[in-house]
């Protein structure tokens, strides 16, 4: 099949894919990069995704895992162009919840699972492990979390990243975010406490990653987390 896009779909996936192409990008070269993450989708489309991979016992790892959500709403919103002719992407029943799914995990970093899916899903009764299996179609981890004592685990989905650690990951966010730890006098992680376990990871990914997690935990606006932990 033939890709065909309009000049605004091309300026979409220029804007939404940062590194990639420059601002100077000419149509051609936009239309090549979105061809080129189209035929990639194309493999996952017809792949069986719900499972996806786990990763330990506390993590569950999309196969769609080579492409970004701002790529993959790119590359949906095609899909759905070309194969969905009767509708558009933001009414089509197969594709409108995955890209409302990806647009809140891509705009808020890191979801708890339920509150997510019963959003998306109002009349749908929540199951955890239908939720794992339709979320596994995009390109997230799913981390289990037991921030209150036991009994207290909960699901959150994230971007997935693949220098990430999650299983590392989860433990970290365990021991930072747990009710003994906010329990105490110092309700909030101290920069030295923040400095220490950004050198546990290994890499820049998870790094920022945890970086991120603390300042969404506290509900720090970017001009707060300068100002407590100097980033």
């Amino acid at each position: 099949m033939t890709l065909k896009t309009s000049l605004p779909d091309m300026c979409l996936l220029q804007k939404k894919t940062s590194g990639n192409l420059s601002c100077s990008a000419s149509d051609s070269e936009l239309l090549l990069r979105c061809k080129q993450l189209y035929e990639k989708y194309l493999v996952h489309v017809n792949a069986n995704l719900s499972k996806g991979a786990e990763s330990g016992s506390k993590v569950y790892l999309s196969l769609v895992n080579d492409l970004t959500l701002d790529e993959f709403l790119v590359v949906r919103k095609l899909y759905c162009k070309l194969h969905h002719r009767d509708t558009t992407p933001e009414k089509c029943t197969q594709c409108r919840y995955l890209i409302h799914l990806s647009e809140r995990i891509s705009n808020e970093g890191v979801c708890e699972l339920s509150s997510l899916y019963r959003a998306t899903f109002p009349t749908v009764q929540y199951q955890s492990d239908k939720a794992v299996r339709k979320l596994m179609q995009l390109p997230v981890a799913i981390f289990k979390l037991e921030l209150s004592g036991p009994g207290s685990q909960r699901l959150y989905v994230s971007e997935v990243r693949t220098m990430v650690d999650y299983d590392t990951f989860s433990q970290v966010c365990q021991m930072v975010f747990s009710s003994e730890t906010m329990k105490r006098k110092e309700k909030s992680l101290t920069r030295e406490a923040l400095d220490v376990l950004c050198k546990l990871a290994t890499t820049e990914s998870d790094r920022c990653l945890i970086k991120f997690s603390v300042c969404k935990s506290q509900g720090l606006s970017a001009k707060k987390a300068k100002r407590e932990y100097w980033f």
